[in-house]
């Protein structure tokens, strides 16, 4: 019985080992080297782009660009589509009343009988009056058109 542990523990010792070499051999061969392609190569460069730029700092000097955007908001306003707008709401204070109009084509206010557009540009040929629940804008040309408040359910 000792005899056939003995020659089980050679066995085993003879053909474990043999294994682990093969396999630290295998891990041991050289690679082949990655195919590097020659041709027509662009060099990308990759630029940082602040973000927070299109907010003015407060504690800055505005800059001639910053003064230029501001001067393209002056002139006259858009006159809006009749169609689509729709009275959202009437501000009142102790002087005088306040109108906000919304179309897909942007917002606009109604104030001292003058239509401004989001920008605070003066639309050009409407005017308007406003009433306790509705308004009527008028065009030059005579056109008027009243909105109403909605009941709110």
């Amino acid at each position: 019985m000792k005899i056939l542990i003995l020659l089980f523990i050679i066995v085993y010792g003879l053909t474990g080992c043999g294994r682990k070499e093969d396999i630290r051999k295998e891990e041991t061969q050289p690679r082949a080297a990655p195919a590097v392609i020659t041709g027509l190569e662009q060099k990308v460069e990759v630029r940082y782009r602040y973000k927070g730029d299109v907010h003015r700092d407060p504690f800055v000097m505005p800059t001639a660009r910053q003064m230029s955007t501001s001067l393209e908001l002056t002139g006259e306003g858009k006159m809006p589509n009749f169609g689509a707008l729709e009275l959202k709401g009437i501000l009142r204070d102790k002087q005088n009343k306040i109108a906000l109009l919304f179309s897909p084509m942007g917002s606009y206010v109604l104030r001292n009988n003058t239509l401004y557009d989001i920008n605070s540009r003066k639309v050009p040929g409407v005017t308007g009056k406003i009433e306790e629940r509705s308004v009527m804008l008028t065009t030059a040309d005579k056109f008027s058109k009243t909105y109403s408040l909605r009941e709110i359910k």
